[in-house]
């Protein structure tokens, strides 16, 4: 089966792939072991029955991840993960994918894939860039990541709070993420309100700006490229 066929499976979701998993892997595919027949057990306590269908879920997907292994090459670079009864499998070859695609049809659930040569060039060059449907939020190119240290979420980040204040257009030109609106517009006890503290910004000089003036606080910046323009 070639790449170019693998829409015609009809229970396959396809996705685009948004950065490369593990730094490395453009391909991911996500098959599921079936657990229908795994249902609660006669016995009075949650937890037991919990821990036993846990334990029966885990030894399906190992079941499946063998078989995967049984009929992938060893010599081609990739990684698997589990969760619950979901395996995971990254890799760069398209031949494999495909070859998975008809080998685990009943099982395969997701397909995540480049859009096309530039899509991979893209996300290979620049580690930061994010490719994507929609932008952010629906409106911004910009995610702006900051570092959650102890004592600026204890003062409740006045820095941020003030430079923001100071820029017009919110909702258009900016927007807090839902955790850093959090810290500027309630009281609540910081350690309950998130980690994940970050600015979404449209212009690129407002991001040169914040660079500038958040170095020792300011984490990692992401930008979102569209799949419609690659």
């Amino acid at each position: 089966m070639s790449s170019g066929e693998q829409n015609l499976i009809s229970n396959v979701t396809i996705k685009y792939t948004e950065k490369k998993y593990y730094n490395k892997y453009v391909y991911k595919l996500v098959l599921e072991a079936d657990i229908s027949d795994i249902g609660p057990r006669q016995n009075n306590n949650y937890y037991w029955r919990k821990a036993v269908g846990g334990f029966q879920v885990r030894v399906r997907a190992v079941s499946l991840l063998n078989k995967i292994k049984e009929v992938t090459v060893d010599d081609i670079d990739n990684k698997f993960r589990i969760e619950y009864n979901r395996v995971s499998y990254f890799t760069n070859s398209v031949e494999v994918i495909d070859m998975l695609l008809t080998t685990f049809r009943g099982e395969v659930q997701t397909l995540y894939q480049p859009y096309n040569e530039n899509h991979t060039n893209v996300i290979t060059d620049n580690k930061r860039v994010r490719v994507r449907a929609r932008l952010f939020e629906d409106k911004f190119r910009y995610k702006i990541y900051f570092k959650h240290r102890w004592g600026d979420r204890e003062r409740r980040f006045p820095e941020i709070r003030e430079w923001l204040d100071t820029l017009d257009n919110k909702g258009s030109r900016w927007m807090p993420n839902k955790i850093l609106t959090r810290f500027l517009e309630t009281d609540k006890e910081h350690r309950a309100l998130g980690y994940t503290i970050a600015v979404y910004l449209n212009d690129p000089e407002d991001v040169f700006i914040c660079q500038m003036k958040f170095q020792g606080l300011l984490d990692y910046i992401e930008e979102a490229i569209l799949v419609s323009e690659l």
